[in-house]
């Protein structure tokens, strides 16, 4: 009993004592003040008194922990099968959530291994001050990066884009991706070759320096040692390896790839380039976010009135590109549906303790009537409870293990790029999850079970059994709910996948071949047009500022006067008149630019979607719009077609404006190819042909068809959502187990009930009808349940803006 006395109550414990002891030397004629000394020395030295009872307290704790564990394994000795079905259910939602944090931390926190001193460099976007930045994305232009480069040196490197490419050579031809970096990158990240060198920061120009990945290098040369300075062609152009990187290294992708450099002032001044910075010694991170905010308010006092102007942000280099790259949906949908798999087991471990207590609920009313309290009961149960989950998260920590185990050995996957080390505090949270887990699990049936014993203990005993069916029911309801609802989101993101690998964006993605060209003096547009056409294979040839799905966007108001009026955000590109045809776009009315238009023309061309929301009605050729303060005349009206998987639902509007012509007008432009064949074939013939034209000095940056990139993403979706599919194999399992314990628990309390049916005449057919129907009853209550739940997750999916653009809700 000493173990439930508080401080309060055990100072007015000693002070009754003394005033007693007073109050009797009082009664004898000793003076107040004098029985008062006299009873203090007498009790002794309080404060003694009251340490002596803390330590009482502490040991009674201990005790009653120890009483509590003994009873609960005793517990457990005695239910093994129901204890062993228990720790399983619960092993299963615990092992995911330690996957999910041991995922969670290789993929979002981990810096980069490689890296010297990761905490001084930092990743720099921008984006228009109307869009948010993306982790993901969001890359600065050139023009920007040029500007941050005056201000920093070489405290600076970009990237350009990776895109796959056919790298021959001697021994055959073979797809590589080819992420092209300024010189100084991997000297900025402080990486050392494991053989020859990497590349001479002092060039200029287009050396035709290549470096390959680790695993290129294993896989394509067999880790031959005289593999520097060997000669190769990369989509036709001769490039020579002067290095190895080392095992493990990434930047941008996780893909081990083959690396060229580009000299800075050759990067067109409107590409996206990928930022990285290290910071100069003293300077924190808040004065190198105010040095490039400098730079962005340059950069936008110098831009066109009507271009919007950029914000930026920097952040810490940590977790790896596949982190960055998923969508925010992706991480919330794993994070929910891990905790929906909790749930489930939760559920089930809470079904089962409700019909193992009520086994025992004798005992516990016994207990209850030899003076046991509430407070003593409750905390009994709840130590049962957690002694099974701690059990269970011990379990699925190992099957971490296990996993962790079996992908690094037997699956063949190839996981160098990852660290896969599981730290102390991924096991700290897991351990508090699974204590978390056995609380949430067992509270409420242990405060169930012992509210009913509080009047009349033994009465508590005939009480009905209503409440503990309609406990089993709704867990069972939320348990078939949550599991339909993964097993919608899961179809829903399959069918995204199939979306993507079948996607009609209106215009043709067989034939086409795609270009980046650039070149620091100005691209002849023209004379390169013709000179493409005569390449053999291509159809029919086409040039612009940017393609549909991979190519910047810019964006400017489109208005019906010089008010303003009606003015709409819409998408601009400058073209080639070929532009639609070799799309295979159809034209709706009027016609597409001549040869000899250009941008002084002030023609346009507008898509459906812009025609329509500036004019309503036709007819539209004629009519004239305000493209910021320009008037131009309505020439052609085109089919609406999708220039990124976000417009699947709604298409941009879109205005297109002739490309100009004149030799020296653009630094960077990318030319479409129609094949008559196949699109890759024609990669290498078409970037030769450009190179001899062009000159040293004309560069092809990227080369792809729309093929090989359509692949890639449809890839990449599938890596996301592929996790998932274990996840609902669990859920479905923990429900069937949760289905079977209700029942089970239901035919066991109604024995008699079914014996009297069966001596009435009732066949075992109509028993079986009698539990099977309870059981459909339940599926039908919960699948309902379920499109909430399913519409909570799209919800989910929708605002964190990713997979929403492709799931139903």
């Amino acid at each position: 009993m000493t173990g439930r006395r508080n401080d309060d109550d055990f100072a007015r414990e000693i002070q009754a004592h003394l005033d007693l002891e007073a109050d009797q030397l009082m009664t004898d004629g000793v003076e107040p003040a004098e029985a008062r000394e006299r009873a203090r020395r007498a009790f002794g030295n309080v404060t003694r008194a009251q340490e002596r009872f803390h330590e009482a307290r502490r040991i009674a704790w201990i005790d009653d922990l120890q009483r509590d564990l003994r009873a609960a394994w005793r517990n457990v000795r005695r239910n093994p099968v129901s204890a062993l079905v228990i720790v399983l259910s619960l092993a299963g939602g615990l092992g995911a959530a330690t996957i999910a944090l041991v995922i969670r931390n290789v993929i979002f926190y981990n810096p980069p291994p490689l890296y010297q001193s990761p905490e001084e460099l930092a990743k720099v976007q921008a984006a228009p001050r109307d869009r948010p930045i993306l982790p993901a994305g969001s890359d600065p232009p050139a023009a920007l990066v040029a500007r941050w480069r005056e201000m920093l040196g070489d405290r600076l490197a970009a990237s350009i884009g990776g895109r796959p490419a056919d790298m021959e050579r001697a021994e055959g031809v073979e797809p590589v991706v080819v992420r092209a970096v300024t010189p100084n990158l991997f000297a900025l990240l402080g990486i050392r070759p494991v053989s020859g060198r990497l590349f001479d920061t002092s060039a200029s120009g287009l050396t035709g320096e290549m470096v390959i990945g680790y695993g290129t290098w294993q896989r394509s040369f067999h880790g031959r040692a005289d593999v520097v300075g060997s000669k190769v062609r990369l989509n036709g152009l001769p490039a020579t390896i002067v290095g190895v990187l080392p095992r493990g290294f990434w930047f941008s992708a996780m893909a081990d790839q083959v690396w060229v450099a580009v000299d800075p002032r050759l990067i067109p001044v409107g590409t996206d380039v990928e930022v990285i910075v290290r910071r100069p010694p003293g300077m924190s991170e808040a004065a190198l976010a105010a040095t490039l905010q400098r730079g962005v308010d340059a950069h936008n006092r110098e831009r066109p009135p009507d271009a919007p102007a950029l914000h930026m942000r920097v952040s810490r280099v940590e977790g790896t590109p596949m982190g960055a790259e998923m969508s925010l949906a992706i991480p919330l949908i794993m994070g929910f549906a891990v905790t929906l798999i909790l749930f489930l087991g939760c559920a089930n471990a809470a079904i089962l303790l409700i019909a193992q207590w009520t086994a025992r609920e004798t005992d516990t009313a016994v207990r209850s009537s030899l003076g046991a309290g509430r407070s003593r009961l409750v905390r009994t149960l709840l130590t049962e409870a957690v002694l099974l989950s701690v059990t269970a998260g011990i379990c699925g920590v190992l099957a971490t293990f296990g996993v962790r185990w079996w992908i690094a050995n037997r699956s063949g996957i190839n996981l160098a790029m990852f660290d896969l080390s599981i730290p102390p505090h991924v096991l700290a949270n897991a351990l508090l999850i699974s204590v978390s887990a056995g609380m949430l699990a067992g509270l409420a049936p242990a405060l169930y079970e012992t509210a009913r014993l509080q009047t009349n203990p033994l009465r508590g005993l005939q009480a009905s059994d209503r409440t503990r069916h309609r406990w089993s029911n709704g867990l069972v309801i939320a348990e078939i709910a949550v599991t339909v609802a993964l097993l919608v989101m899961t179809t829903s993101l399959a069918t995204a996948y199939q979306r993507i690998r079948n996607a009609r964006f209106g215009f043709d993605t067989s034939h086409v071949a795609v270009s980046l060209v650039s070149n620091p003096n100005g691209i002849a547009v023209r004379p390169l047009l013709d000179r493409t056409r005569a390449v053999p294979g291509v159809r029919a040839a086409a040039m612009a500022v940017s393609v549909p799905l991979f190519g910047g966007r810019s964006r400017q108001d489109v208005a019906t006067d010089a008010e303003g009026n009606g003015a709409t955000r819409a998408q601009s590109n400058a073209i080639t008149p070929d532009f639609f045809s070799v799309f295979g776009v159809g034209l709706r009315e009027g016609r597409t630019f001549a040869e000899h238009e250009t941008p002084a023309s002030a023609v346009a061309i507008v898509n459906e979607t812009l025609a329509h929301r500036l004019f309503g009605r036709g007819p539209f050729v004629g009519r004239q719009i305000w493209i910021g303060k320009v008037p131009h005349q309505v020439v052609g009206v085109v089919s609406d077609y999708a220039t990124s998987l976000a417009e699947f639902d709604a298409i941009d509007p879109k205005v297109f404006s002739p490309l100009a012509a004149q030799a020296g007008a653009t630094r960077g432009l990318t030319v479409i190819a129609q094949a008559d064949g196949s699109p890759v074939a024609l990669l290498q013939p078409l970037q030769r042909a450009i190179q001899t034209f062009g000159g040293h000095d004309t560069a092809v940056t990227d080369a792809y068809t729309y093929a090989q990139m359509l692949a890639t993403m449809s890839g990449e979706w599938l890596v996301t959502i592929a996790p998932l599919g274990p996840l609902v194999a669990i859920g479905i399992a923990l429900t069937a187990a949760g289905i079977y314990g209700v029942l089970a628990f239901a035919i066991e309390r109604r024995t008699r009930e079914l014996a009297v049916r069966v001596a009435l005449g009732a066949t075992a057919r109509d028993q079986v009808a009698l539990v099977s129907g309870r059981s459909a009853r339940l599926v039908a209550i919960g699948a309902g349940g379920s499109v909430a739940v399913a519409f909570l997750l799209a919800r989910i999916a929708h605002f964190a803006g990713g997979a929403g653009s492709y799931m139903d809700p």
